[in-house]
């Protein structure tokens, strides 16, 4: 999930919150115009990389919440594609390009009013880039520089169901911490390093990529909302192949496997800080 809602601190919000929404940031204190900025910085950073990075797994999951939310919905789709140009395919070097269409959707209750209040934060992405496979050792190792172009939309959809929410919560943070939309453009260059080594008909193989991800708002309806984000994707993951000896319309199939862990930080800015296992 990508943000937890306090309620404490949303009715600290309400107190403090006695403007209307034009000059939010100039008339409120900054301690809750850094949370809605934060807020909204760590869901763009991380739908950035769930939509357009292979590092976190496509699918969709479901987390049981003990409390009145009820289950948290997840989904990542994304449809990856990589070229490598067959004249350079004999040499030690191997320039390709990327691209990938993703999207992302995540629904959480929220518990504002009884019944609760239901939030979804979407995304969709579109990345451009490309990169050069370069050998070190014949066969076993390869490093590959890479540098992705990457625009992006997130947004938020928020259902108020109670009528405590609708009076008191819709009127004051509609459009700032709910009902919102940023544009953002994303430069992301990364390093690739990759091992394989063939164990009688198993091969086996760890890669370490790390990619830097500058990430900046092109469009956003309120200052709270621009984002400046400079986020660190560091993935260690080992893999295996296993030829399983049967063929499918003439083409071998192979079973395959991978275990892999990412770390993703911020630098700059409240970028989504944490560890994903994956």
């Amino acid at each position: 999930m990508i943000i937890k809602f306090a309620i404490g601190f949303l009715l600290c919000v309400i107190i403090l919150f006695s403007c209307i929404r034009t000059g939010f940031s100039q008339t409120v204190d900054p301690a809750l115009t850094d949370f809605v900025r934060q807020t909204i910085t760590n869901s763009v950073a991380a739908t950035v990389v769930f939509t357009s990075t292979d590092s976190i797994s496509a699918g969709s999951f479901v987390f049981h919440e003990n409390d009145e939310r009820g289950d948290t919905r997840f989904s990542v789709m994304r449809i990856p594609v990589r070229h490598f140009f067959s004249r350079w395919k004999d040499s030690g070097y191997a320039p390709f390009m990327t691209g990938s269409l993703g999207y992302f959707e995540d629904t959480e209750k929220v518990l504002l009013g009884d019944p609760p209040d239901e939030s979804r934060f979407k995304a969709i992405s579109l990345s451009l880039g490309g990169g050069i496979k370069l050998e070190m050792i014949e066969k076993y190792l390869w490093l590959n520089p890479e540098i992705d172009l990457i625009l992006g939309r997130t947004w938020n959809e928020h259902e108020y169901k109670s009528e405590l929410s609708n009076t008191l919560y819709k009127p004051i943070l509609d459009g700032i911490l709910f009902n919102w939309q940023v544009d953002t453009f994303t430069y992301a260059p990364a390093l690739q390093l990759v091992f394989a080594y063939a164990v009688r008909a198993v091969t086996i193989g760890f890669d370490s990529k790390f990619t830097n991800l500058n990430i900046r708002t092109v469009k956003e309806d309120y200052p709270e909302h621009k984002v400046k984000s400079d986020s660190m994707l560091w993935r260690n993951r080992f893999r295996f192949e296993f030829p399983l000896g049967v063929s499918m319309f003439k083409m071998p199939l192979t079973l395959r496997g991978d275990f892999s862990r990412v770390d993703l930080g911020g630098g700059r800015g409240p970028a989504a800080q944490g560890v994903f296992l994956l």
